[in-house]
């Protein structure tokens, strides 16, 4: 699977392509196809300030460099998803994203990642990259999260954070 799009010098989205709205639809999100999505802001698909920030700072970098090589996580309930994000500087001071399914698990489902569920007000931090929960101090997988939290009997669950653990922060801004 490979999903392709592009923004222009401001960051806003010009361009998708490649297997991005079989993607959208198996996702749940039809409303994130085609014509919907051109001239908005990429960060607007992103949730939480800290997430935008690092996006913005990742199109910075590939326009500075030319190029960076992102691998991260894109968890569904039932499966680990295993990518990596290309962004490349291309005319007009644009960005070309390429995204590459690279392998899948999978796994019992996990309730946490299903959007249809009920949730109560409570967040639980999650990274962004590599999909560890944050559990007081530390960043675990997130089936030690909804274990030690008691989340598979819970009547709702906490919504999710998006954010960025210390390992790949250090990564990102190193």
């Amino acid at each position: 699977m490979k999903i392709r799009y592009r923004v222009d010098a401001e960051d806003r989205m010009v361009e998708v392509g490649g297997e991005w709205e079989t993607f959208a639809a198996a996702n749940g999100v039809p409303e994130l196809t085609g014509e919907r999505l051109r001239g908005r802001a990429l960060t607007s698909f992103v949730s939480g300030t800290e997430m935008q920030s690092l996006t913005a700072m990742l199109l910075k970098r590939a326009r500075a460099a030319g190029a960076v090589e992102v691998p991260f996580r894109c968890d569904a309930p039932g499966e680990r998803r295993f990518l990596s994000m290309s962004l490349r500087r291309d005319a007009d001071d644009g960005v070309a994203i390429e995204t590459t399914l690279l392998r899948r698990e999978p796994r019992p489902p996990v309730a946490l990642w299903d959007d249809r569920l009920p949730r109560r007000d409570d967040l639980l931090v999650v990274c962004s990259w590599c999909k560890r929960t944050r559990l007081d101090v530390r960043w675990v997988e997130v089936e030690e999260a909804v274990e030690a939290l008691g989340l598979f009997d819970a009547p709702s669950l906490p919504q999710v954070s998006h954010g960025i653990c210390p390992p790949c922060r250090a990564r990102f801004f190193a």
